[in-house]
């Protein structure tokens, strides 16, 4: 869907985008220096400027933390007062949806700000697909929040087991087989659903909690209890089936591993999955699970 085209469309993108600015000059991001060039450079061109983004940088980072959150809030004010898009208003009456789900919602200066606006206004519950995991911490601000249903949605259909969680592949329709033909979500899937869990958690979205956390930090455990063979991975979430290969056993290195906050010991455990099947293994998911292992030992919290 294409941005706005009323008066309020030109008004919209530079509030948005100087927002973004702001949002990553914050200590956070201090040396997220690509990630900060990148975005002045957008400014540059919303502004039409000719002067060079690393003199329109140094100009913003010439300011203190606490004016730049000051500005902060004049543009968040600002994003509140600007009305919703009569067009986008006028789609969404027409087509009625039971939900409106955006993707990715967060990016630079974002034109998709204002169906998220335009829904709401509606009473039309917002959820936010992410493109990627890395889209939260690199894309820029959220200027109309999603709604909590898309996170609060997983406690609909979780079950506690002992004290872990199992769920099915088809959340809330019970009887969805996954394309193993198995109803019980397996360990390489439920990943994705973990990204979106664990970061609403993060942002205290959806009324998750740290105890489901511990007990998400107990399916892990399941996961990785050995009885699959030592330092295997389980297939399914529930300890059922070992798992056959390594896109079976990649998935505990990413999004899994956040759990290791909860319980320590499960950091040791997926480091022993992968120098046991994935040392010698090559492709993206691979690679990202190594390069997270490193982060959770060596570096600061994201």
């Amino acid at each position: 869907m294409s941005a706005r085209v009323d008066e309020w469309a030109s008004v919209a993108a530079l509030v948005r985008r100087l927002r973004d600015c702001v949002h990553f000059l914050g200590p956070a991001f201090a040396g997220a220096s690509a990630v900060r060039t990148r975005i002045f450079v957008k400014l540059r061109h919303e502004l039409g400027l000719a002067a060079d983004e690393g003199a329109i940088r140094a100009a913003f980072e010439a300011l203190p933390q606490a004016q730049l959150a000051r500005v902060d809030a004049v543009l968040r004010l600002v994003e509140r007062s600007i009305p919703t898009s009569n067009l986008f208003d006028e789609f969404l009456r027409s087509e009625e949806p039971d939900v409106a789900l955006i993707c990715p919602l967060v990016h630079f200066g974002s034109a998709q700000a204002d169906v998220a606006a335009s829904a709401r206004g509606l009473g039309i519950p917002v959820w936010m697909l992410a493109y990627s995991w890395d889209n939260l911490s690199t894309k820029g601000c959220l200027h109309v929040e999603p709604d909590l249903a898309a996170a609060a949605y997983f406690k609909t259909f979780v079950r506690q087991r002992g004290d872990a969680y199992v769920w099915n592949y088809g959340g809330a329709r019970p009887n969805t087989p996954s394309r193993y033909g198995v109803v019980i979500e397996d360990t390489d899937h439920a990943h994705i659903d973990l990204s979106l869990v664990i970061t609403a958690h993060q942002f205290g979205l959806g009324g998750l909690t740290d105890v489901d956390m511990h007990r998400l930090a107990g399916t892990v455990r399941v996961v990785l209890n050995d009885g699959a063979g030592v330092n295997n991975v389980w297939k399914f979430i529930d300890g059922t089936v070992p798992a056959g290969g390594p896109w079976d056993r990649a998935s505990v290195g990413y999004d899994w591993i956040e759990l290791a906050d909860y319980d320590p010991t499960l950091f040791e455990k997926t480091v022993k999955v992968f120098n046991q099947y994935l040392s010698a293994e090559e492709g993206s998911r691979f690679y990202l699970g190594w390069a997270e292992i490193q982060r959770k030992r060596n570096c600061t919290e994201l």
